[in-house]
């Protein structure tokens, strides 16, 4: 099957409309998905019109993906699997209108559906999308797999994108279709998921190496994942406030994601971003009501246990769903020190005179090293083709002009 009319997608509904995003109903949705789950509903594919009709056109909740027997909780979920992916683009306002388009007419090319969410405007102000892709089914593999590749693609879409998605979607997170009109692209191929799987088990395979033993697939994508972030990432700031509000909301049941919540606190005390008394104030946010957390902080301390960054932290409130982008500035990793260094609010393109200022950098002063601070998906890739499409016409055009004087 290889056409969208052809394919049934993994996708389960809850049998109500709603003229309205359900919020004051989110119970009773999710336990109606949890029971589907434990086996009491029959799980089935739907076919095109289904999902087309009773869930984008109705406008009823549903969730891609299903797994049968067992909590949905991210390190319990047993028999995981999907061919039908979201990904959420919201916050546009910051683009003019002429980009917005823009960003709708890629987001028609890269998905195989994509349709405006509740809180979409009416005009071009402040859009928001879900945007569904059809991809290959993995298998039998572990949720950890699963969630992996589902951040690599996301990753690798925003790069073809040039704008960053939602980063509280995730793959058991339930989704409100809007019931609004929707655009379809029958003719995109499905996406082969097959290379992420092979690189996150060649990335396995050497982290086992380093550290002389097996380790289980949910480690292995937890490691991976921190030493990608440090490897290409620095934090820039940190805002205490929101990451305290963010620290409180954290369960923390498992012991050793406890132990690497207060190595990174640690962390954060060395590199200066927090003092003494801060660390306290989140070690007792995390406390289990006897007041142990504080007391083990220090006694790592004392120990002199290390190894643990604010990539881990930022992992682990990831992973508890919690949006980490207003809480730490984030610049990419950088081997010299930049000569110049702006930060960017927004889309990059958006700032005019931020661009105006490192066009004529490159023009005019070569090997200048030019460090960006913001987040992922601002429109880099982009800006940097256009600049050097740019620059490659006006060289062209200066060659032209020289010739034509020497040939008069």
């Amino acid at each position: 099957m290889n056409t969208i009319t052809e394919t049934k997608f993994i996708v389960t509904k809850f049998p109500h409309g709603f003229e309205n995003k359900p919020v004051k109903e989110i119970g009773k949705i999710q336990n109606y998905f949890k029971a589907c789950q434990l086996g009491i509903f029959k799980l089935r594919y739907l076919n095109h019109f289904e999902l087309t009709q009773q869930v984008f056109k109705a406008g009823v909740p549903h969730m891609v993906g299903s797994w049968i027997n067992s909590s949905n909780k991210k390190n319990e979920v047993k028999g995981y699997r999907t061919n039908l992916m979201v990904f959420d683009i919201d916050h546009l306002e910051n683009l003019e209108t002429k980009k917005v388009k823009c960003v709708e007419k890629k987001l028609k090319r890269l998905f195989h559906f994509v349709q405006e969410s509740f809180s979409s405007s009416s005009d071009y102000s402040n859009k928001r999308y879900h945007c569904y892709l059809l991809v290959s089914e993995l298998g039998d593999y572990d949720y950890a797999v699963y969630s992996y590749v589902y951040k690599r693609l996301k990753e690798d879409l925003s790069q073809e994108l040039g704008v960053g998605f939602d980063d509280s979607q995730h793959l058991l997170k339930p989704i409100f279709a809007s019931g609004k009109n929707y655009f379809e692209n029958q003719a995109l191929p499905i996406r082969d998921l097959k290379g992420y799987v092979d690189e996150l088990e060649v990335k396995k395979r050497n982290l086992e190496q380093k550290m002389k033993k097996k380790v289980n697939t949910q480690t292995a994508v937890r490691e991976i994942s921190v030493h990608e972030f440090d490897e290409n990432y620095k934090v820039h700031s940190v805002d205490y406030n929101k990451l305290l509000e963010a620290v409180v909301k954290l369960d923390v049941f498992e012991y050793e994601s406890w132990i690497r919540i207060l190595l990174s606190f640690a962390d954060l005390r060395r590199k200066e971003y927090i003092d003494e008394q801060q660390v306290q104030q989140l070690c007792e946010a995390i406390d289990d009501g006897n007041e142990t957390s504080y007391d083990k902080y220090l006694d790592l301390e004392r120990r002199g246990y290390d190894g643990v960054t604010i990539g881990t932290l930022i992992y682990e409130l990831s992973e508890a769903e919690i949006n980490t982008k207003e809480i730490f500035k984030i610049a990419e990793n950088y081997k010299m020190k930049a000569d110049r260094e702006y930060e960017i609010t927004g889309y990059l393109s958006e700032n005019k005179t931020i661009c105006d200022e490192i066009a004529k950098l490159i023009m005019e002063s070569r090997g200048k090293r030019i460090l960006l601070v913001g987040e992922t998906g601002i429109g880099k890739s982009e800006f940097f083709m256009k600049l050097i499409e740019e620059i490659d016409d006006w060289r062209v055009q200066f060659e032209k002009a020289t010739h034509e004087q020497a040939s008069a």
